[in-house]
Formats: C-alpha cells, sequence, structure tokens
C-alpha cells in the first residue's frame, strides 16, 4: 500500500510500467472536470469518475483484488478508506473472477486514511481496502479509482 501526496508520485516510478502510466494519467488529468464513467487508457488501464455516497465505518466491507491495483484519488475532502493486509481477515466471500473482487466483513479496524485532494492511494492484491467511510458526517465523495492491471 502506498500512501502519499500527488507532488511524491514520481518517487513511485519504476515499480511497473503500467503503474508509471497510471501515475502519469493521475498527475495529468483534472478528474473533476471530466463526467461521470468510466474511461479507457489502454489494455492494462482504466478509470472509474465517480460520486460516492459515504457511510459510517460499519456499513462498509473489506475488499480485495487480484488483478488490478487500486489507486484512489479524491478531490474533495471526507472520504476515509480502511487498509490492512487481506491475509488477516478471515471470511472472504467467493472470489468474483469477472468483478475481480472478494469481499469480508471483518471486525479487524486496520487503519484509517484520510484522503483529501492532495493524498491519493494505491492498494495492491495483497492490501484489502474499505472505501466510502464518511469522515466528520460527510455524505459525498467525488472520485477517481484508476485500474491498473498487475
Amino acid at each position: 500500500m502506498i500512501y502519499d501526496t500527488l507532488s511524491n508520485a514520481e518517487c513511485y516510478r519504476g515499480i511497473s510500467p503500467q503503474l508509471d502510466r497510471a501515475l502519469k494519467v493521475l498527475c495529468e488529468t483534472d478528474f473533476s472536470s471530466l463526467a461521470l464513467g468510466r474511461y479507457c487508457v489502454d489494455d492494462d488501464i482504466y478509470y472509474n469518475v465517480m460520486n460516492v455516497e459515504l457511510v459510517s465505518w460499519e456499513k462498509t466491507v473489506w475488499e480485495c483484488h487480484r488483478k488490478y491495483i487500486d489507486i484512489q484519488y479524491v478531490w474533495t475532502d471526507g472520504e476515509a478508506i480502511g487498509v490492512c493486509p487481506q491475509n488477516v481477515l478471515e471470511d472472504w466471500s467467493k472470489y468474483d473472477e469477472v468483478g475481480d473482487c472478494a469481499l469480508a466483513k471483518g471486525e479487524i479496524a486496520g487503519a484509517r486514511l484520510s484522503m483529501n485532494r492532495k493524498c491519493f492511494a494505491i492498494f495492491f492484491p495483497q492490501d484489502a481496502h474499505r472505501t466510502g467511510v464518511s469522515e466528520d458526517g460527510v455524505a459525498n465523495s467525488q472520485k477517481v479509482v484508476i485500474k491498473v492491471r498487475c
């Protein structure tokens, strides 16, 4: 897992060619000017621009992926994302091959990342994450999730 500011995104170049291209998209795109929806960059990278209804921690679930790395970036304050090593959680749902996702309700708190318009988070397949958590009663988040093939 990586949690950092956009100004440090270049520090992560070299992990993989796909991640390099995705970080370039992250740093060079004004996502707030785009319509909601899915955008394809190439065969290995796409992203979803979305408006997310935020809820309390208890109403969210852990998720993990096998085929794609998630880069999460919000341009409105108020969303928190939980993170925890995937292998410490139990009771995972059956992996959904099409949706590239498994879910778990686990009671482990993990760590909470306060997302803001200067920060991004990268979740690798070993990183369970719990998105859409409201901080301070904020109701919605505007964000992009960039999906990068592993």
